[in-house]
């Protein structure tokens, strides 16, 4: 599964689930200069994990800058590999209509997942490792 993580948004919340992760999963973490910190036990599991990380740092500070940076990366992810299975991680509701656009108008095999945690995220998969 790819998760798109909002950590300004979420910040550490948005984590809870990750000692659920694989080696073939892929987070992507997008924040800006107003994340702080991370907790460091949930770093510890999803280095345990084994799965692929990426960090996106937001270069110019702007009214829903981060948001366009994570539905610009979906709109790649989406395009590489239609059967990606593809979560937002976020509270902001605004993305929804972009889920909406991808669920309606692209030939992807799965919908998109919005989600406040990554435990939210995975119970809504087609095969959830979690209860």
């Amino acid at each position: 599964m790819h998760f798109l993580i909002d950590l300004e948004n979420v910040h550490s919340e948005g984590l809870k689930g990750c000692r659920f992760l694989k080696q073939y999963d892929t987070i992507e973490f997008f924040y800006s200069e107003n994340v702080r910190k991370i907790d460091a036990y949930r770093l510890e599991q999803v280095e345990q994990s084994g799965c692929n990380v990426k960090f996106y740092k937001l270069k110019s500070p702007g009214k829903n800058a981060l948001d366009f940076y994570i539905v610009s990366r979906l709109g790649q992810l989406t395009a590489e590999n239609k059967d990606a299975e593809i979560a937002i991680i976020s509270k902001d509701n605004g993305f929804q209509s972009c889920i909406e656009y991808y669920d309606e108008f692209s030939d992807k095999t799965y919908p998109v997942i919005l989600a406040s945690d990554m435990r939210s995220a995975i119970t809504r998969t087609k095969n959830p490792v979690c209860k």
